[in-house]
């Protein structure tokens, strides 16, 4: 195996031999500040009591015939508390509505004092006798130290506006 010429060589500049650490050690920081500001991002968010406010409801499927379905579903807002049952590997939520929600996946992105997160929920609706968990999917964005944030929602038959706003802040 032969190595590299900067790696065999005696005298080490600038160029072939700091400037790739500096350039690693500059990527390892800046991904370690994205990740931080991006797991504040999630806490705030995620955890505690937050207002969540639906607009624009409709269904995804025109000739659907439970017109009014999404308003069952959704209604015009409720407020999300931690469940009891969550754990570190598993995040539940609740409404005063009787919602049960799971917190399937997350992402992250944060750019420019701008976040976008996207997540995955299961959600049992509290008018589902059968408790049959429901995909939603949410896309919501905010600006870094803001304690709100909002977006679009789907459910694959229902779809909307969202607004989740910290309740501690309201």
């Amino acid at each position: 195996m032969r190595l590299p010429s900067a790696l065999t060589s005696q005298s080490c500049t600038m160029d072939r031999c700091l400037r790739p650490t500096l350039a690693i050690t500059l990527s390892v920081l800046a991904l370690a500040i994205a990740s931080t500001s991006a797991m504040a991002i999630i806490e705030k968010l995620h955890f505690g009591d937050h207002i969540i406010t639906f607009s624009n409801l409709s269904l995804i499927d025109a000739r659907t015939q439970k017109t009014d379905l999404c308003q069952k579903r959704y209604g015009t807002s409720f407020t999300t508390t931690n469940a009891p049952d969550t754990t570190d590997l598993s995040v539940k939520r609740t409404t005063e509505k009787g919602h049960d929600i799971t917190v399937i996946s997350r992402n992250v992105d944060v750019t420019n004092g701008i976040f976008s997160i996207e997540s995955q929920y299961e959600v049992i609706f509290p008018d589902d006798a059968s408790k049959t968990p429901v995909n939603l999917n949410v896309s919501i964005t905010g600006l870094i130290g803001d304690s709100d944030a909002s977006g679009l929602f789907s459910d694959g038959t229902c779809r909307g506006s969202i607004y989740v706003q910290n309740k501690q802040t309201n």
